[in-house]
C-alpha cells in the first residue's frame, strides 16, 4: 500500500477510509456492534451521538490507537490498512490540551517542526512551514505569547497547529470543541473545514453542536449505543427523517432532534435497520470482496474470523474422514 503526504498538481492526495463490520468488546461488554461506513478525503466528517454512544471508541480504532478487543475490516484507499504506514500519514489530537504552559507558541511549534521534519528540510523551509501553519490557524499575532496566557480557543488551535507541521493528509480529533464558547467553537470547526477543503481527511467527534456548527460538516456519522443510526451529508438528514415518518420540526436542530429520537427504543431500532440497509447497498456497490482475507488487515484483531475459519475447516475434514471410513 502506498499512501503518503504527496501532492498532485500542488494539491494534497486524498485519503479515503472505509470500514466494515467493525466491533469492539471491553470488559465483557460490546461497545460497537458490527458497524460500517466510509469517511472521504477532502471532507470534514463528524462522529455524533449522546454520551456513551461509542464516538471516541470508533475514532480511536480508526486512528489505530486501539487494537485489542476490536474486530472488523479497515481499508485505506481501497486497500487493507497497514497500521505502521497509516501512523506516518495521520495525526491524532486528544481532547485535553497537553501543552507546556511556560513555553511560547514560537518555541513549541519550532520544537515540533524540528522533531517531525528533522534534517530533511532547510531552516528556511521550516520557517516558511511554521509561518504557513500559524497563519492557517490564526495564531500569528500571539507567536511570542506563553501558552498559559492563551485563550481556550487559541490553545486548541495551537494543538492542531503542532500536528500540521508535517502536513498529514489524515487528522483525527477527539472532541475539539470541549470547553470552548459558541464563537470559539464555530471558529475551530471553520478552520477544520478549511483544512478539509485543501484535500485532508478530517474526522472528529463532537457532542451536540449548534445548528450553525452542524451545517459546516460535509458528512456526519450518528451513533447510538454502538450502532449507526445515520450516515450521510448534513443536507440529507432532514429529508431522510421525513421519509421515515419522523419529520424534524421547523426551527429545530437536526442533530439535537436525531439524538432525541434515538432515546425512543422503537425509533432507534427503525433508524438502525434503515442505516444498515443503506450501508449494505453501498458496500455491495463498492465490491470489496477481493479484500475479504481476514488476516490482511494490520492493526485490528480478527480472531472471530480466524475461529470461524478453523471450525469450518475442522467440519470439512471430519466429513471427509467419515466418508473414507464408510468406503473402507
Amino acid at each position: 500500500m502506498t499512501v503518503a503526504a504527496e501532492t498532485e498538481n500542488g494539491k494534497l492526495k486524498c485519503v479515503d477510509i472505509h470500514f466494515s463490520e467493525l466491533s469492539f468488546h471491553a470488559n465483557k461488554k460490546c461497545l460497537l456492534h458490527g458497524i460500517s461506513g466510509e469517511f472521504l478525503g477532502g471532507q470534514l466528517t463528524g462522529i455524533l451521538g449522546a454520551s456513551g454512544a461509542g464516538k471516541s471508541t470508533l475514532l480511536n480504532i480508526l486512528a489505530g490507537q486501539v487494537h485489542f478487543g476490536a474486530s472488523g475490516n479497515i481499508y485505506i484507499n481501497g486497500e487493507p490498512r497497514n497500521n505502521k504506514l497509516f501512523h506516518k500519514i495521520s495525526s491524532y489530537i486528544m481532547q485535553d490540551d497537553m501543552v507546556q504552559p511556560r513555553l511560547t507558541v514560537r518555541e513549541l511549534i519550532s520544537s515540533a517542526t524540528e522533531l517531525k521534519l528533522g534534517s530533511h528540510y532547510t531552516q528556511r523551509a521550516k520557517d516558511l512551514i511554521i509561518e504557513d501553519v500559524l497563519s492557517s490557524m490564526r495564531l500569528e499575532n500571539c507567536i511570542d505569547t506563553r501558552t498559559e496566557h492563551l485563550s481556550g480557543g487559541q490553545r486548541k488551535r495551537l494543538c492542531i497547529a503542532l500536528e500540521l507541521v508535517n502536513n498529514p493528509p489524515v487528522v483525527f480529533l477527539d472532541e475539539p470543541t470541549t470547553g470552548l464558547d459558541d464563537v470559539s467553537t464555530k471558529q475551530c470547526i471553520s478552520l477544520l473545514k478549511s483544512l478539509a477543503e485543501k484535500g485532508k481527511t478530517i474526522i472528529c467527534t463532537i457532542h451536540q453542536p449548534s445548528n450553525t456548527v452542524f451545517e459546516l460538516f460535509d458528512q456526519v456519522y450518528f451513533l447510538s449505543e454502538g450502532n449507526c443510526v445515520f450516515s450521510g451529508s448534513t443536507e440529507s438528514i432532514v429529508p431522510y427523517l421525513a421519509g421515515l415518518g419522523m419529520p424534524c420540526p421547523d426551527f429545530y436542530s437536526p442533530a439535537d432532534y436525531l439524538i432525541e429520537l434515538v432515546q425512543n427504543e422503537k425509533c432507534a431500532v427503525s433508524l438502525k435497520n434503515q442505516s444498515d440497509k443503506e450501508i449494505r447497498i453501498k458496500d455491495h456497490n463498492r465490491n470489496y470482496s477481493q479484500y475479504a482475507n481476514p488476516y490482511a488487515m494490520d492493526g485490528v484483531t480478527n480472531y472471530v474470523y480466524a475461529v470461524t475459519f478453523w471450525k469450518l475447516l475442522e467440519t470439512v475434514l471430519d466429513i471427509i474422514q467419515k466418508k473414507i471410513t464408510t468406503n473402507q
